[in-house]
């Protein structure tokens, strides 16, 4: 029967976390800050900015940072191969949106909009760990990995955000908030990976896809969603104390 033998609830856990969490992030916006049509653009190509980490892991397959010592290895991967590539990719696929668009969105959308390329990438990896290690995983990375994901964003987006009011940084706050997303995302990874140092004795690689998460991530999530805060906080007093004319409108 059609309905007997299915994947819908594993499917509405892939999206359903990261759209609440969306909704609740949307709720405490300004009204008319964000237009949903620009949300789901910029939530269309995070989703596409994974093929592009998949295509660099394709064309460097042999591409690893194994040593002998388990924590410098275990870092190098984490920060590096995994952090760096995939913040990099989502900065790179926000700003093909920015350019598809034809313009930059105001300050307070675009803490938004960039959390809604990382939403994307983070829902469809949440499909391949559900194929490769089966739908139970959701659980775990709806509490979890989509959050880092986001946090992730909206941090990168409030350095970016910044730098439409101080033109002259603009470049240096790009940077600044890439380095901020690889930092808290390359943390959360290490925090998991340093779990497996058994599965590292045995093989001599390290695990870049681990499925488990620690009390310790925690440690990493708690503070960023208290730092999104005060970014957020931050940005809306820049956006009262700026003449509305001086800054882009949401179109």
């Amino acid at each position: 029967m059609l309905f007997e033998d299915n994947n819908f609830i594993p499917f509405l856990l892939t999206f359903v976390p990261a759209l609440i969490y969306a909704t609740v992030i949307l709720a405490s916006l300004p009204k008319k800050t964000i237009k949903l049509k620009n949300a789901f653009l910029y939530f269309l190509l995070g989703s596409i900015s994974v093929h592009a980490v998949s295509a660099v892991q394709w064309i460097l397959p042999g591409w690893n940072f194994t040593m002998d010592d388990f924590i410098i290895s275990t870092a190098l991967v984490a920060f590096v191969q995994v952090a760096l590539l995939e913040e990099s990719a989502k900065l790179l696929f926000y700003r093909f949106a920015n350019m598809y668009r034809g313009r930059l969105p105001q300050p307070m959308a675009i803490m938004f909009y960039v959390m809604c390329v990382s939403a994307g990438f983070a829902v469809v990896e949440n499909m391949v760990y559900a194929w490769r290690f089966g739908p139970d995983v959701l659980w775990v990375r709806a509490a979890s990995a989509i959050i880092l994901h986001m946090l992730a964003g909206l941090i990168m987006g409030y350095f970016i955000a910044l730098g439409v009011y101080i033109k002259k940084r603009r470049y240096l706050y790009r940077i600044l908030g890439l380095m901020s997303a690889i930092f808290i995302h390359g943390l959360y990874d290490f925090n998991i990976m340093i779990g497996y140092r058994e599965y590292y004795l045995n093989t001599g690689q390290i695990i870049q896809m681990p499925t488990g998460i620690g009390v310790n991530n925690w440690y990493v999530l708690g503070p960023g969603v208290i730092v999104v805060l005060i970014m957020y906080i931050h940005l809306r007093k820049l956006a009262k104390g700026k003449k509305r004319d001086a800054l882009p409108s949401e179109k």
